[in-house]
C-alpha cells in the first residue's frame, strides 16, 4: 500500500513577511492620513526610478497594499468605522497604483 505524501502550503496568503523591506516600511495601514502620504512617497519613488524592473516591484507593492487593506475591511471583528477607514485606505492605494499602472505602461513600453 502507498503512502501519501502531504503538500506543504508554499503562499502564505496575503499576510506574509515582505520581500522588500524599504517599501514595507513605507506602506502603512495606521492611518487614512498616513496612507495618503505612503502613497505619495510612492508615487515619487516610481517617479524617480528610472529601472523598469524595479517600477514593476513598486507598483506591484502598491497594488499588493491595496489588496490587503480590502482585505482588512472584510474582518468581521473591526467596528463599522474601522471598516470603513480601510476601505479609504484601500481606495488610496488603489488609485496610486492605477496611476503608476499609466505610466509604467509608456515608460517600458507595455500595452
Amino acid at each position: 500500500m502507498a503512502r501519501r505524501r502531504k503538500r506543504r502550503k508554499r503562499g502564505g496568503g496575503l499576510f506574509k513577511p515582505p520581500k522588500h523591506k524599504d517599501l514595507a516600511r513605507i506602506v502603512t495601514f495606521e492611518s487614512v492620513k498616513d496612507a495618503e502620504k505612503a502613497a505619495k512617497r510612492l508615487k515619487e519613488l516610481f517617479r524617480k526610478t528610472r529601472n523598469c524592473k524595479r517600477k514593476l516591484i513598486i507598483y506591484k507593492a502598491t497594488i499588493y497594499a491595496a489588496n490587503r487593506a480590502k482585505a482588512g475591511a472584510k474582518n468581521p471583528k473591526f467596528s463599522t468605522t474601522t471598516k470603513r477607514k480601510w476601505r479609504k485606505v484601500s481606495r488610496i492605494y488603489a488609485q496610486a497604483a492605477k496611476w503608476m499602472q499609466k505610466r509604467y505602461a509608456k515608460a517600458c513600453k507595455i500595452r
